[in-house]
């Protein structure tokens, strides 16, 4: 199986958060700052989604922050990811 890029990975996370907690109605601008982002920590993640479904202000919502926070590190492994992280892993087993 191919290796995706982090874009897939966070286009993954966001479509299992739609199906699993609801929150479907981020903008396609929203949807595409969040899915292009080069690099994420798990809070600024939660962050992000809870302001992109219009939760003001979004470190409020606790409870949420928690459980988006910890999908995210279900999801990734980890607390911090960035693109860098992906084109290693896909680099490296490339034989020139």
């Amino acid at each position: 199986m191919p290796i995706k890029s982090l874009e897939e990975e966070l286009v993954i996370l966001l479509r299992w958060i739609c199906l699993n907690f609801g929150f479907c109605s981020i903008s396609d601008d929203d949807y595409h700052t969040i899915t292009r982002s080069k690099r994420w920590e798990a809070r600024d993640f939660a962050i992000a989604v809870l302001r992109a479904e219009g939760f003001n202000p979004p470190e409020a919502e606790v409870e949420w922050g928690r459980r988006l926070k910890a999908r995210f590190i279900e999801h990734f492994g980890v607390a911090e990811v960035s693109e860098n992280d992906f084109a290693d892993e896909q680099t490296s087993g490339t034989q020139i």
